[in-house]
């Protein structure tokens, strides 16, 4: 049980340490359910204890399963919640968006970009800024502006 115990904090450590998801709050729900999972193996040890009576033991276990159970419920019934509000009501990034023809006017939808940053509050989309993720491009446009 020690080793597995080990195990598991060992890959929740690199875990935290390289943050293997993509997003931030997959990498929160990993580590939630790891200390989970390791909170839980180490209640099966105390079960596993012969010098204490096993009916208040019993009772022990039960009172922490149900502080665990309820917590993980309480923080996934959060979660629910949050990322329906994040759906109902999107956070927009930016508060204008430039689309420029290429070959002649460049120049001009960089200036306004500069020339906006400092009087309004919200950032400036200008659509060349943007050429590593074109994949992306319509959502922004859809949502962020």
């Amino acid at each position: 049980m020690i080793l597995l115990v080990f195990a598991i904090s060992i890959l929740a450590f690199i875990q935290c340490l390289f943050l293997l998801w993509r997003s931030t709050l997959a990498n929160a729900v990993d580590l939630i359910i790891s200390t989970e999972l390791l909170l839980v193996i180490m209640c099966g040890g105390l079960l596993l204890a012969e010098t204490l009576d096993p009916a208040h033991s019993q009772i022990v276990v039960q009172h922490f399963l149900f502080v665990i159970l309820s917590t993980s419920f309480g923080i996934a019934a959060l979660a629910i919640m949050f990322a329906i509000y994040r759906i109902l009501s999107p956070l927009e990034r930016y508060g204008i968006f430039f689309c420029h023809h290429k070959g002649g006017a460049a120049v001009l939808a960089r200036y306004f970009k500069e020339s906006l940053r400092d009087q309004v509050v919200k950032r400036v989309f200008l659509d060349s800024d943007e050429l590593d993720a074109l994949d992306l491009i319509f959502g922004t446009v859809a949502g962020d502006t």
